[in-house]
């Protein structure tokens, strides 16, 4: 069974309708159970307090905002910044907003030279990060920092060099100014697809993708590339319920260049809320029911599937978390969301010395949400 949840018509997950999905429905089959996959009890506390933090949150705080109060609700107080050389002056930005909000940062993250993925999740686990924040890797470089990270990783900031980081702007351009680039994106063939990928070998993939593609190619089009430079022809993506719309237009883009596509929705498997301590009150739309958003299900069903290579779409702070942890396959983060921002995440820390500085640099607590909110 090959899970398409990018192609689904009718999304009953999101309901908690597990009978009624289509025939390549993965809650038809052998689905993996909550109950085994959540039975940590470091791994439930994380999946709850995202669930919050995404409720609390919903269309008013911008996923910088997210990340600090993700990290706070947890206690984590010491944080990893991490990114690629030319993404320093950026990453300084959100480390001034990180202090100004009490906590100790970490800088991973060279301001010239070589990126060294490795060596900056060795120097995060050597000074006992909380959690490690990717603040605009290349594509493969978070790969290599999520595989040697021993702290809960979350993205903040997909680089994306052709558009300015709002990596979603290929994807609502791809039936028009993009459509024959990523279509049509076919280059030579390399690389062989080991199931035990070695740092190396993704370590050559990923400098030859970033030197190829610098500045000319989206972060969609360096992602298909990576997968080719490795081998791997099945992909699994890890896609949030909002971005059903996008998960099916990367999913035409992917097939178009012979990619295998598995995908999982993140309201698979059709779990209330109420099952990991979600009261009424604190979800994102009271008075109706809701879903948990099913991260390590997700990364199970692609493990099962034997994809090599994962890719991340939109999901909340917390809940990329729980998939990086249990994917087996290497991770590439595509896009980071941001519902204030249309996905535009680094527009935050452009702007956090000017129209958002009140917002990022006040001590950001928790405050009681008022009304209700639609969507997911």
């Amino acid at each position: 069974m090959i899970s398409e949840c990018a192609k689904c018509p009718v999304y009953v997950c999101r309901v908690g309708d597990r009978e009624h999905g289509p025939e390549a429905c993965p809650m038809q089959y052998d689905f993996p159970a909550a109950e085994g996959l959540y039975v940590d009890p470091d791994i439930r506390r994380v999946a709850r307090v995202a669930a919050l933090v995404e409720a609390a949150g919903y269309r008013r705080w911008r996923r910088a905002e997210e990340v600090i109060e993700f990290a706070r609700r947890l206690g984590f107080y010491r944080l990893g910044v991490v990114s690629c050389s030319d993404m320093a002056g950026v990453a300084e930005l959100y480390i001034d907003v990180l202090k100004k909000n009490g906590f100790e940062t970490i800088r991973a993250g060279n301001s010239q030279g070589e990126c060294e993925p490795v060596a900056h999740a060795a120097l995060c686990n050597d000074r006992g990060t909380d959690l490690n924040i990717l603040l605009g890797m290349c594509v493969g470089h978070d790969s290599m920092f999520i595989r040697h990270s021993k702290a809960w990783v979350t993205c903040l900031v997909a680089k994306d060099r052709f558009l300015v980081h709002n990596p979603v702007g290929a994807l609502y351009g791809a039936n028009g100014y993009f459509s024959q680039a990523l279509r049509e994106h076919q280059t030579e063939q390399a690389g062989h697809a080991d199931a035990d990928m070695a740092a190396g070998q993704l370590a050559a993939a990923a400098k030859e993708v970033c030197s190829q593609g610098h500045g000319r190619w989206t972060r969609v089009e360096e992602t298909m590339e990576f997968a080719r430079k490795l081998g791997v022809i099945k992909l699994g993506l890890i896609f949030c319920a909002g971005f059903r719309y996008e998960a099916a237009i990367l999913t035409d883009i992917l097939e178009a260049n012979g990619f295998e596509v598995v995908s999982v929705g993140c309201k698979a498997g059709a779990v209330p809320k109420e099952w990991i301590g979600i009261s009424d009150s604190e979800k994102v739309r009271p008075g109706r029911p809701e879903m948990i958003c099913n991260p390590l299900a997700q990364a199970e069903l692609l493990n099962r599937s034997h994809t090599g290579l994962n890719i991340l779409m939109g999901q909340c702070v917390g809940h990329d978390s729980l998939s990086m942890k249990h994917s087996e396959a290497p991770v590439v983060c595509l896009i980071a969301k941001d519902r204030v921002l249309a996905h535009n995440t680094v527009a935050a820390l452009y702007e956090s010395r000017g129209y958002l500085r009140s917002a990022l640099y006040q001590e950001h607590r928790t405050k009681e949400r008022k009304g209700s909110h639609g969507g997911s």
